[in-house]
């Protein structure tokens, strides 16, 4: 693994959980340059970490996310995000394949969405005050070409838009994967000196 990693991601560290998984689920690389990462907690489903950019020193948290695909499952994902949201007081970032959807118009094709589908994901979003960002692309990000689903997203806390005012999700058109690429973007805006 670290051989095949080390060509094809020159020039980046990188964190992975594939010793919980046979098949490997999450892989984070980033450039050293520009971002320094400290591992805070990781499990099958998830990898946690505190970032801090070098440009500005400004640090956050993200919960990289890759759900297993039974809803009971998941509950092992929900407790985790529990744990993390308790006493949360920094700017934080969720993001990933959560394997669930969020409301019953996130899936298009295949069987009937039913609200228990969707209750525990949403209780738990809700909970710990998250709320999806602002997006672009297509609304739908996981395909069979049968069925439509959105299982991919991005979700920030309340302590995120104090410390950037302009972040967006742009979702990519699938291309390699069934999953479209979900790509975060943030920026702090220079606000204007009042004028009397």
């Amino acid at each position: 693994m670290n051989k095949v990693t080390k060509r094809m991601v020159q020039g980046r560290d990188w964190i992975h959980n594939f010793h919980l998984s046979p098949k490997g689920r999450i892989w984070l690389p980033w450039r050293p340059k520009f971002y320094k990462i400290q591992l805070i907690s990781m499990s099958e489903q998830h990898i946690h970490c505190k970032v801090c950019q070098m440009h500005d020193l400004q640090s956050f948290l993200i919960t990289m996310v890759y759900g297993l695909n039974h809803e009971s499952q998941r509950q092992e994902l929900w407790h985790i995000f529990r744990e993390i949201a308790t006493n949360m007081e920094e700017a934080w970032c969720v993001v990933g394949d959560f394997k669930s959807i969020l409301y019953i118009g996130d899936r298009i094709g295949g069987t009937e969405v039913h609200d228990h589908e969707v209750k525990h994901f949403f209780k738990c979003i809700y909970d710990y005050g998250l709320q999806e960002m602002r997006y672009k692309g297509p609304y739908f990000s996981w395909t069979n070409k049968i069925v439509w689903s959105r299982i991919d997203r991005a979700f920030v806390n309340p302590y995120w838009f104090t410390q950037f005012d302009y972040g967006q999700v742009t979702y990519l058109p699938n291309g390699l994967s069934d999953h479209s690429v979900v790509m975060v973007k943030t920026t702090k805006c220079h606000k204007r000196k009042p004028s009397f």
